[in-house]
């Protein structure tokens, strides 16, 4: 069997090598910078391959497109000339032979634009649209994604019911919806292989939380993330509580005044805050897995009762982090009344804890060991094994 992926392979890519073991060719629809999996059953064609002013037309039509995603109009007018300004790599694609076409799987990617470009041209297969992440905002590329589509999947049905709600005018009735499948499962060989270090607890009687993060902020000033990427708060909170706590982040970014809060909580407390190096689950995972594994709890949201920037699908999203943590065999945690899906998913399935208070912490019976771990091969052999 043979795919047409639209849209960027998402970090981390090397789930997608899963999809290898299903697939004899997967073709890889994506922006010029795309970082490449070196695979021989993976080929990249990549837009923005003309030269001079076509080249030039092309990337501002793409913003363009992007940036006015709710206004049909200019979408529609965008995509004409995206498809003249992109001709070789839509020939290309009018040669090849594949049986499906994937498209996947965030709003703020290039994936719906991508698709509505080269509809005509793979409308004669099965397209799959799998959504992750979404902001309440209707627009005319998500929904119109979701009118070509033949199927559709949801992490949850949580997730179904919010889309459907959003988009009222499509006729879902025609569409095939699979439920309780999620693109964001890591590769099976590394789940395989990761090693679980003993637990830093063990050593000075402490339960120890991590904050996974791929970057935070020194204040709230940031409108689309509100709260979110703010950890001060938490940080004193479950200091607090009697808690180590351990970031591991990216990059920090100073308040408005240029100062790094962050470090300031750390000087003020040396044995209960360390900012860790950040952990890389793309390029080195198996050690990544290993440090995580060593810390007790989680954190899996940071969302504060008066962040008027939460928007429903916030409350009904798995985080990346989760997966992370469930490999790692650490613990997540959420406060309850949070969010929605996941203190569904921690109580009947013991993902994790909701906790009402994070002094409860320290004085847990029952440790929840439960621990999902399904990989990405399970994912797309769901899809498309025969």
């Amino acid at each position: 069997m043979k795919l047409l992926k639209i849209g960027t392979l998402n970090v981390p890519r090397n789930r997608w090598l899963d999809a290898t073991k299903i697939f004899d060719k997967i073709y890889v629809v994506c922006m010029e910078k795309e970082i490449e999996l070196d695979n021989e059953k993976i080929v990249y064609l990549k837009m923005h391959q003309s030269s001079g002013l076509s080249q030039l037309l092309s990337k501002l039509v793409f913003r363009i497109a992007r940036r006015f995603r709710g206004n049909k109009i200019i979408v529609k007018l965008s995509l004409m000339i995206l498809r003249l300004t992109n001709s070789k790599i839509i020939n290309k694609i009018k040669k090849l032979d594949f049986d499906y076409t994937h498209s996947s799987y965030n709003d703020f990617d290039e994936s719906g634009i991508l698709t509505l470009m080269l509809q005509p041209f793979i409308k004669h297969t099965k397209i799959t649209r799998a959504y992750k992440e979404n902001r309440p905002e209707k627009n005319y590329v998500e929904k119109s994604c979701f009118s070509i589509a033949n199927r559709l999947v949801f992490n949850s049905n949580e997730n179904k019911e919010y889309f459907l709600k959003k988009h009222k005018d499509i006729n879902w009735d025609n569409k095939e919806i699979i439920i309780d499948l999620d693109e964001d499962y890591r590769q099976e060989e590394i789940i395989n292989k990761v090693i679980l270090k003993q637990k830093l607890s063990d050593n000075d009687q402490k339960n120890h939380v991590v904050i996974l993060a791929g970057r935070v902020m020194s204040d709230a000033k940031n409108k689309r993330s509100g709260t979110r990427l703010f950890y001060i708060p938490l940080i004193n909170e479950l200091i607090n509580a009697g808690l180590v706590v351990h970031l591991h982040t990216m990059r920090i970014i100073d308040d408005k005044n240029g100062v790094n809060q962050y470090e300031i909580l750390k000087r003020e407390n040396l044995k209960n805050f360390h900012i860790e190096g950040p952990l890389d689950f793309e390029n080195n995972p198996i050690k990544s897995y290993e440090i995580l594994s060593g810390y007790n709890f989680g954190i899996l949201h940071n969302i504060s009762d008066d962040d008027k920037y939460v928007s429903v699908f916030d409350k009904i999203n798995i985080p990346h982090r989760f997966y992370e943590y469930q490999i790692a065999g650490v613990i997540p945690i959420l406060k309850r009344g949070d969010t929605t899906l996941m203190e569904r998913l921690f109580e009947s399935e013991k993902y994790g804890v909701v906790y009402d208070s994070l002094n409860d912490l320290n004085d847990l019976k029952c440790v929840p060991d439960n621990f999902n771990k399904q990989s990405f091969l399970n994912y797309i052999s769901k899809l498309y094994k025969n």
